[in-house]
């Protein structure tokens, strides 16, 4: 299959394959597909609020969508910040497109949800994302707060959260 690339900018990224062409604010995720045989770029989309946005993970699904998992500092349309660093994911589409995104969160720091073909790894700093065999997105990650009514046990407590296919 062709190979993708989830990661993070402060500008406006030099293709014509683009969705949006330029930086909303701060970091902006990106995530990119490339072609099996060449390496050239089939798409690129870069999305974020005015804010700094990190994707550090991506996973793709049997059709080429893909999921991405990231942190943000702001809002994404639709929600509202819960606290430092909430964590997200973003559906794209076969052809590079947004299909919507989901932020989350809570009071404290939310970093860490790591997008990996149902192959769990280890993350120091990053939503991670994979997927389960009937596509639905498994998060894990790491909070400084409590979440989803679950208390607090130390400096940072670990997350794994699964949400259904869209």
């Amino acid at each position: 299959g062709s190979p993708y690339l989830a990661g993070f900018t402060k500008d406006n990224l030099a293709s014509d394959k683009l969705a949006f062409p330029s930086n909303l604010g701060g970091y902006d995720g990106v995530v990119m597909r490339f072609a099996a045989g060449d390496g050239s770029v089939t798409w690129s989309n870069q999305h974020g609020t005015g804010a700094d946005d990190v994707e550090w993970s991506v996973a793709a699904y049997k059709n080429s969508r893909v999921v991405v998992g990231g942190y943000t500092k702001g809002n994404f349309e639709g929600y509202q910040a819960m606290g430092n660093e909430d964590a997200y994911i973003v559906r794209v589409s076969s052809a590079g497109t947004s299909l919507g995104v989901r932020q989350f969160g809570t009071p404290g720091s939310d970093t860490d949800p790591l997008v990996n073909n149902g192959i769990m790894n280890v993350s120091i700093y990053g939503p991670n994302v994979a997927l389960n065999r009937s596509g639905d997105v498994v998060l894990a990650g790491s909070t400084n707060s409590a979440i989803w009514g679950q208390g607090n046990a130390g400096a940072r407590d670990a997350y794994v959260t699964m949400l259904p296919s869209p």
